[in-house]
């Protein structure tokens, strides 16, 4: 059993969020860290609103969950710093994501628990408010999202399609609009 999340782990990596990570990469320019840090943002946001919703109701618990989402960005804030250095540091092209097998028991927990909360949607949207459910469906969905970016190995730098056509354009136009040269006159010779 064990072995099949290992499996089912490293398969969502490699065909599913690797492949997209590419694709953004080559037509944007942006690798996974860049895509990771705004998921990063994105789950502080879903964070920070679950708190809120939580703090309406029960005042400590929502204040221990500010701290808990502060603590969370900073932790993934500095596990990409990392990864920046690292990517950095190397030069070749066999190398391996360190956060792959780092972080893999962790992501695997958040995934199982992010379906239990999927599969219990009848159960758990009569039990509590909606609210509270959906944005922690919210949270776990962007935190799980970010955890499999992270893993994701970037792609060297290089020149996005948008960029490339970009640089096209701007030369076609420059070349268009630019002014004909002028015709220097020619003087009189004596043979003529």
């Amino acid at each position: 059993m064990i072995k099949k999340l290992f499996l089912a782990d490293f398969f969502s990596i490699d065909k599913i969020f690797q492949p997209i990570t590419d694709k953004i990469h080559r037509t944007f320019g942006y690798n996974s860290l860049d895509i990771s840090k705004i998921f990063n943002i994105l789950s502080f946001i879903a964070h920070l609103y679950f708190a809120y919703q939580v703090s309406l109701y029960y005042k400590i618990f929502g204040f221990l969950l500010y701290l808990a989402s502060i603590f969370l960005v900073l932790s993934n804030g500095s596990n990409i710093k990392y990864l920046e250095k690292f990517y950095s540091k190397v030069t070749g092209e066999s190398y391996v994501n360190p956060l792959r097998l780092l972080k893999q028991a962790s992501r695997i927990e958040n995934l199982i628990f992010l379906l239990l909360i999927i599969g219990g949607l009848n159960y758990f949207s009569n039990v509590i408010p909606k609210i509270f459910y959906y944005s922690f469906l919210v949270r776990k969905i962007t935190y799980v999202v970010l955890m499999y970016l992270m893993a994701c190995t970037p792609l060297p730098p290089g020149t996005s399609k948008i960029r490339s056509w970009i640089n096209n354009f701007t030369e076609k136009f420059e070349r268009f609009f630019s002014p004909e040269p002028c015709p220097i006159p020619i003087q009189k010779t004596d043979f003529l």
